[in-house]
């Protein structure tokens, strides 16, 4: 029974509901109706062009032009339609946004119109008039009058250099030829590619004294010397170098300096073995000791002087040995026949 109400309450309210939707639409289509026929108010007269008289000013024949009033024309901005529309019972008309009349303006009867003359071109298109353009032509910015910039200076133009901060030559596209050690001579044509140098030089290094050794390395850069002294000469080759050197015309690796010889016979006195005579050194910086008889040994240790012998006989002749047993004829028994020493010469 319950159920059965409720379902009656519904019905009757959806048919309230439909009645009430059916009697507002005349009133839509009315209100849309108004809001499309409504009128939109009398715009303002036009106002026309006046010319005034033709005056000649006093001092001159000049013709007036006449003066053109400029003539307004009055915009009606319509207000677009809302996407929401009106709920029931509820009408908005259409709003209109209010005009003012327009402004006259009045010129004075005898203001001579301007005039525009001059040439206007701008035939490279940067903005620069060609009457002020320095290259009418080429592109080019306000700061350098209207001509290309090239910033490094190297004879190509910004635009058409691949390095425009790097000056270089145009066969390379205005970047620097290649410089392994920076001395501004191009590796293609540097002869010590390697080594910073001048261009007066090739591209190596200066060498003032031509001794070559660089000047930058070499310590007497202004005399000729040997590279294993750093550019320093060596007059007597002892492996010092002049400046460093008391001797320089007498050869030592000491110090410069030969050590002292007093007897001058080329044996330093430290180790001559008679530092006040001049002698050899087989024998030790002392003289040849005097042999006589030339058997080579001395006077002072030969026990025959005068006569030709043997070291091993101190100097003197080997006694006559017949039988050459060892044993000398005159202390030999049998000095023709071999014998021992112990038998006195005899078998």
């Amino acid at each position: 029974m319950q159920r059965q109400s409720g379902g009656n309450n519904r019905t009757a309210l959806r048919m309230v509901l439909f009645f009430i939707i059916v009697g507002t639409l005349p009133l839509y289509v009315l209100g849309v109706g108004l809001w499309l026929f409504a009128p939109g108010g009398d715009a303002a007269p036009t106002p026309a062009e006046t010319a005034g008289p033709t005056w000649t000013p006093l001092g001159g024949d000049v013709t007036r032009t006449p003066s053109v009033t400029p003539s307004m024309t009055i915009v009606r901005t319509p207000t677009p339609i809302s996407t929401v529309g009106p709920t029931p019972f509820q009408f908005v008309p259409a709003t209109r946004q209010a005009t003012l009349p327009p402004t006259r303006v009045l010129l004075p009867t005898d203001t001579i119109a301007p005039t525009l003359t001059g040439d206007v071109r701008d035939d490279d298109q940067d903005g620069i008039l060609n009457v002020n353009d320095r290259c009418p032509n080429d592109s080019g910015p306000l700061s350098s009058q209207g001509c290309p910039v090239d910033s490094d200076s190297d004879g190509l133009t910004d635009d058409r250099d691949n390095c425009p901060a790097q000056a270089g030559p145009q066969a390379n596209s205005g970047c620097p030829l290649p410089d392994s050690d920076g001395d501004g001579v191009p590796d293609a044509s540097d002869r010590c590619p390697n080594q910073a140098g001048t261009a007066a030089n090739g591209g190596c290094p200066a060498d003032s004294d031509a001794d070559g050794v660089p000047d930058n390395t070499d310590q007497c850069p202004a005399q000729a010397g040997l590279p294993a002294l750093n550019g320093c000469p060596d007059a007597d080759s002892d492996g010092i170098p002049d400046a460093s050197d008391t001797c320089d015309a007498v050869r030592n690796i000491t110090s410069g300096c030969p050590p002292p010889d007093g007897d001058g016979d080329g044996i330093p006195d430290a180790s001559d073995g008679c530092p006040a005579q001049a002698g050899t050194a087989a024998n030790n910086g002392c003289p040849a000791p005097v042999d006589s008889d030339g058997d080579s040994v001395p006077d002072a240790s030969d026990g025959c002087p005068a006569e030709a012998g043997s070291p091993a006989n101190n100097g003197c002749p080997l006694p006559v040995d017949s039988d050459g047993d060892g044993v000398p004829d005159a202390s030999d028994t049998c000095p023709a026949q071999a014998g021992t020493a112990a038998n006195n010469g005899c078998p």
